[in-house]
């Protein structure tokens, strides 16, 4: 299938920034630069995120709360901070904002009609 790319806008205490993330379905949450944290000024949230990576490693992880916007969607998400080479749009925000990744075509569709869910 490839990776799959989608632009979305993140939005922190500061501001909105438009970026390229790669859609990571074996990820989670959300993850971005600590850069990118500091440019949205996103609040650190109380205490660390234990996270385990697909190689083995595992880390604890600063985390923080964002607002995604995607194919006309917006919603909060769950971000752990860390360098990384581009940000990772995990499975969490997509199941929120009622996504998915259709491997056939290799783009983000729609699960269900767009609305708050509690």
């Amino acid at each position: 299938m490839g990776h799959i790319y989608v632009e979305a806008s993140l939005r922190g205490q500061k501001q909105s920034k438009r970026v390229k993330m790669l859609v990571d379905t074996g990820s989670r949450y959300l993850m971005i630069s600590t850069e990118l944290a500091t440019e949205l000024g996103a609040i650190k949230l109380p205490g660390r995120i234990p996270t385990s990576f697909a190689d083995g490693a595992r880390e604890e992880l600063e985390w923080t709360g964002l607002i995604v916007e995607l194919e006309e969607r917006r919603g909060g998400a769950i971000a752990v901070i860390r360098e990384c080479e581009e940000p990772l749009l995990g499975v969490e925000a997509l199941e929120a904002l009622g996504l998915k990744v259709d491997p056939s075509t290799g783009k983000v569709e729609a699960t269900r009609e767009y609305g708050a869910r509690a």
